[in-house]
Formats: C-alpha cells, sequence, structure tokens
C-alpha cells in the first residue's frame, strides 16, 4: 500500500514538474554540431568515472585522522592507552559510532 502511495506521489510531481515551463534548448535539426572545443573552452571531464570527482570523506575517516594526530602528537608509544570513548567524542565533537568505526579500522 506504501509503495503505491508514493508511486502516486511521484506521478503527480513529475506531471506538475513537466507542466513548468522550462527554457528549450536551441534546436540543431540540419545543423553539424561542432564537438571540437575552441581553444577558449577548457576540457573537463564529467560524469561517473571522472577522476577530478572527489569522494566524500566520512565522519569516521576524518575521527580516524584525528586520532592518528592525536596519538603523533602526544607521542603515545605501542601498548599505551587511548583516551576512553566518552573523552574522545567529546575531544573530536563527534558520535561514538564514528570513533568506534573509527579506532575499529586503526587496530585492523
Amino acid at each position: 500500500m506504501i509503495d503505491r502511495a508514493r508511486t502516486v506521489a511521484d506521478t503527480k510531481k513529475s506531471s506538475i514538474m513537466n507542466r513548468a515551463s522550462a527554457p528549450q534548448a536551441p534546436t540543431t535539426a540540419g545543423k553539424e554540431m561542432n564537438l571540437t572545443p575552441t581553444v577558449d573552452e577548457p576540457i573537463i571531464p564529467h560524469g561517473p568515472y571522472s577522476t577530478l570527482m572527489a569522494s566524500p570523506t566520512t565522519q569516521a575517516e576524518a575521527t580516524m585522522a584525528e586520532i592518528k594526530n592525536y596519538i603523533l602528537r602526544s607521542g603515545l608509544q605501542m601498548g599505551d592507552a587511548l583516551p576512553t570513548e566518552s573523552q574522545l567524542c567529546t575531544d573530536l565533537g563527534v558520535s561514538r559510532s564514528s570513533v568506534r568505526e573509527a579506532v575499529r579500522t586503526l587496530v585492523a
């Protein structure tokens, strides 16, 4: 029943959006399109396989980097204890799950 309601809502939304007048692209019927960039046009790769798109950093990855920095700054040695989970959460301003995932990754 919920899926049916979503389908009806999506259909109504798309029909409303189709009614809005959007600017139309110029047509090139009968004309040859020049796809070669000119000197003034930079070639910018785009799309799902572009290497220019940076992958988003998760909160756990950022937390892991902060914990690494803490270890290096404080001079902790192998076997020394980290601050408690709640202390790390407070100091870094992140959730417990982010700290747990970061520590789990660092331990592995």
